[in-house]
């Protein structure tokens, strides 16, 4: 039997973000013996960048010239006047290639210096000394503004090659090991931001070294889009903004900024970026990073050097006056130390007061708050001691207070940046008008995280509420709150949030007669009033009311769980999810009923989509918050994007609805085998038949299309499958009343590795055929042996009923698939969204229900071990050492005392 892979047309597979972590992390462990891990980081960044400048150079020169293949023209070498080469283009014409490339790209390259000119016949003439004259080439092609923007951009890849070996062979074989990791990096501007994904993903690996040095703290995505969120709302009146980072690092704060306010405004080139950044390698990471992202030279304005010795940006070349731009946003290094000489001449300094030499923190928030114009906004990540530490600190605080330039203070979750613990906060910052009340919103978010790993991570939930919250002054119970400027000044300026929330865990209370009796006061059943307003019929069921007025006991402790959940409100409220579900699925089908919605739908329109579903349409369902239901809906989002992602790949948009119908069913992977109906004789050849073995599809996977059009068949698989599982553990708990001595190897086998035996079917199939002759004795090793070998032959049968429905479904469903129509495949890619969707929202809707079941049965356990119980436990306790005490023989002296202490005990 044979088979064969039948791929009609190869779909391009590009590294999800895990596949490309597990890539670099394998790489890195094989080449740390000759790279620290930063140089290694800057080796791949400058390759991954090399080669998305190099794509783009080719998507632009398609554009530009409309036929691809003459790429292989531009090569100086044909333009020299000793050229045996004949060129269709004249060398004015080259020369004119060069000035629109440098016009709209910033640069140009070479062909034979492209990546896919490296990677051609698996980059078998790729080599060290190429790579040099391919960087070389491109340095000299540089013109004006680009010089500087792409000065030592690839220091690395020109001037440190000697770090993997002196010898060039060496540094050939370790380069293509690089080459070959970032082969099947997504270079789409859409996808993920690839730079900065490597930069942290490598900082999270090397937390411990890497993450610590200079304040090399990579803000992490969450916090940058926080901050973006908050800062683009701000400035979403604007048609064009300057947004400045005076501590850029990755670029990430700025990029975000820039991808949300394109939610309100959707004008290409509206925001021009301003970076500084102290540390070479990441100043460059900065430049690359915005490049990478389709940020036009022209809107760059870059500069490696130290922000608080030297002011920057300024207005105009020889001038003083520094540039007023639309937003600040930086996460300068934490408490670092800094030279403060001349400080107090400093204009950014000089009308508050001189940061602490050991704690700059309050220096970066000056130098950015200085830089902002009157309607301007600054965001800026702080360490929580900047709140309340004394001295210019405290006149520093005071000064922005009265100025009424703080608008609002966020705390973040602890454990949230790699290489430190640190509690942050965000503190934002305005010029508030005279009308405006001289306020701050104070926001407690330190419980608003999910675990991933060892860190402490943000949801976009969490976010959205954040910046709701924020954006809209809103206060909100332990969460959230406005405090005057007079309540601020009787704290003698100290902004510590605790100070204005109370967000200190509470004591567990307890009843005092409860403690002594055991029953459940009405005061503390008060806690679930919403619980028994919801649920009219629970508290009735639950308890039952005591002797003692305002006190109850549970009816039936132990079944607290099947009492709610068999109640006939909670079933109702439980399937009330399923109209939540369905509701979904129409917002769906209304806005994604064609191709034409869907090959236009973007990723921002689609989450407008469901903030204005969520927070506009929904109305209030009791325990579940809408920031929940937001988080479930945009977790879907993500898969719905990897769709919308494909149909942009595949160009859907300049494909009519028949040319995307006969491109998805071409592209089906499938799987074939052989089976010979007859075989050859002398008289006829042999019968071969081709079978699928398998298929599947990048969007339309076979279990999509049996959810919809197999419902039955998925049943009766599922009730196999069950019937399997229940089986499995018949025998699992026929084997357990086997003794240790019955165990040996003529029904098991002994495993070492787990120093256990285990049963071994092909052992107990060959010994039933000998015991089925033989009288057995009920309840013998021999009779559980054969109710073994029966259950196994049952399991089997079963297991072959589901190879069988298997291959029916593999048949049916890719029959199915090649008669699909373009409403049908619509329908499926709907129906598995929302079917994703509405599995969760059930999943939710238990766990409200199972978390107040946890809490009444920790109410019951908190009163189960009464004083009074306890006490009389305690004397049963006594008397019966009492009587054993009496029982024993002892001479004289211990019998004196042993009775003195039954005298005690009774």
């Amino acid at each position: 039997m044979s088979k064969k892979k039948n791929t009609q047309i190869e779909t391009n597979k590009t590294l999800t973000k895990q596949e490309l972590g597990n890539k670099i992390w394998e790489a890195a462990n094989e080449m740390r013996g000759s790279l620290e891990i930063t140089e290694y980081k800057n080796f791949l960044l400058e390759l991954i960048f090399y080669k998305t400048i190099s794509q783009r150079f080719e998507e632009w020169f398609l554009k530009y010239n409309g036929n691809i293949e003459d790429i292989q023209w531009l090569n100086d070498d044909y333009y020299e006047d000793n050229s045996s080469i004949k060129s269709p283009y004249s060398k004015n014409e080259y020369e004119e290639i060069k000035e629109s490339a440098n016009k709209n790209l910033g640069y140009f390259i070479q062909h034979q210096y492209l990546y896919s000119s490296w990677m051609k016949d698996n980059a078998r003439n790729f080599s060290a000394s190429l790579l040099n004259r391919s960087i070389n080439s491109f340095d000299s092609n540089l013109r004006g503004k680009s010089e500087n923007l792409f000065e030592n951009i690839f220091k690395t890849l020109s001037d440190e090659l000697y770090k993997l070996s002196t010898n060039e062979a060496e540094q050939t074989k370790k380069l293509k090991k690089l080459i070959e990791i970032i082969k099947d990096i997504p270079v789409k501007k859409g996808q993920y931001d690839i730079l900065g994904f490597v930069y942290e993903y490598l900082i999270g690996k090397f937390a411990s070294s890497a993450g610590k040095k200079g304040g090399e703290f990579y803000t992490p995505h969450e916090i940058s889009l926080l901050m973006a969120e908050i800062v683009a709302f701000h400035l979403k009146h604007k048609d064009n903004i300057k947004i400045y980072d005076p501590t850029s690092g990755s670029g990430s704060l700025l990029l975000n900024i820039g991808e949300v306010f394109q939610k309100f405004n959707k004008k290409k080139h509206s925001v021009t970026y301003y970076a500084q950044e102290i540390n070479e390698s990441t100043y460059k990471l900065t430049k690359m990073n915005l490049i990478l992202h389709g940020v036009n030279v022209s809107e760059i304005h870059a500069r490696n050097a130290d922000t608080l010795k030297q002011d920057w940006p300024i207005d105009k070349i020889n001038s003083t006056e520094p540039l007023r731009v639309d937003s600040v946003v930086s996460n300068p290094p934490y408490s670092l130390k800094w030279d403060t000489e001349n400080a107090e001449s400093d204009k950014r300094f000089r009308s508050y007061a001189v940061a602490p030499k050991a704690k700059a923190d309050f220096a970066f928030l000056l130098h950015d708050l200085y830089h902002i114009s009157p309607d301007g906004i600054v965001a800026i990540v702080l360490p929580h001691g900047v709140l309340f530490r004394g001295g210019n600190e405290k006149i520093i605080r005071e000064r922005l207070i009265e100025n009424a330039e703080i608008d609002s203070i966020i705390g973040l979750p602890s454990d949230i940046f790699y290489g430190t613990s640190i509690s942050t906060i965000i503190v934002i910052l305005k010029r508030k008008t005279n009308d405006e009340k001289n306020q701050i919103l104070f926001v407690d978010a330190s419980k608003l995280f999910v675990k991933e790993g060892k860190k402490n991570k943000l949801e976009i939930s969490h976010i959205k509420k954040i910046a709701d919250t924020v954006n809209n002054k809103i206060e909100l119970k332990d969460f959230s709150r406005l405090v005057d400027v007079s309540e601020i000044r009787e704290n003698d300026y100290n902004l510590n949030i605790s100070r204005y929330l109370d967000n200190f865990k509470k004591e567990e209370k307890f009843d005092l007669y409860s403690t002594i009796y055991g029953n459940i006061s009405e005061t503390e059943l008060d806690e679930f009033n919403e619980f028994f307003t919801k649920f009219l019929d629970i508290k009735n069921q639950l308890l039952k009311p005591t002797e003692k007025q305002g006190y109850y006991l549970f009816k039936d402790p132990e079944n607290i769980q099947e009492t709610i959940f068999n109640s006939s409100s909670v079933q109702s409220y439980l399937n009330s999810y399923d109209a939540l579900g369905k509701r979904i699925y129409n917002l769906f089908k209304t806005n994604f009923s064609n191709w034409d919605a869907l090959k236009t739908l973007n990723k921002i329109e689609l989450e407008k989509l469901i903030i204005n579903f969520v927070f506009n349409q929904l109305e209030e369902i009791s325990f579940l918050d809408k920031y929940d239901i937001f988080q479930i809906l945009m977790n879907s989002s993500l898969v719905i994007n990897d769709y919308l992602e494909y149909f942009e790949f595949n160009k859907f948009l300049d494909k009519t609805d028949e040319e995307i119908l006969d491109f998805i069913k071409s592209t089906a992977q499938i799987i074939e085998k052989e089976r010979v109906i007859s075989k050859k004789t002398k008289l006829k050849e042999a019968v071969i038949v081709k079978e699928i073995e398998s298929w599947d599809h990048e969007i339309i996977h076979p279990d999509m299309i049996s959810s919809v059009f197999f419902v039955d068949k998925l049943k009766q698989r599922q009730e196999y499958e069950e019937q399997v599982n229940q089986i499995s553990e018949e025998i699992n708990s026929i084997i357990e009343t086997i003794s240790d001595e019955d165990k040996t190897d003529m029904y098991f086998d002994f495993k070492e590795k787990d120093d256990v035996w285990k049963i071994s079917t092909k052992k107990i199939k060959k010994e039933a055929k000998n015991l089925k002759t033989q009288q057995i004795e009920d309840n013998s090793l021999e009779s559980l042996i054969l109710q073994i070998d029966e259950l196994e032959n049952n399991k089997n049968n079963i297991n072959n009923l589901i190879k069988d429905l298997n291959k029916e479904l593999i048949s049916q469903t890719y029959n199915t698939f090649q008669t699909l129509t373009n409403e049908e495949i619509i329908e499926i890619l709907i129906s598995n969204w929302t079917n994703l969707i509405i599995n969760n929202l059930k999943s939710k809707s238990k766990k409200i229900i199972l978390d107040f079941v946890f809490r009444f049965e920790n109410l019951h356990k908190k009163y189960e071990d009464v004083l009074e119980n306890i006490n009389s436990e305690i004397k049963e306790n006594e008397a019966n050492l009492a009587t054993l005490l009496s029982e024993l023989d002892a001479n004289e002296s211990d019998s004196i005392a042993i009775n003195k202490l039954i005298k005690i005990l009774k």
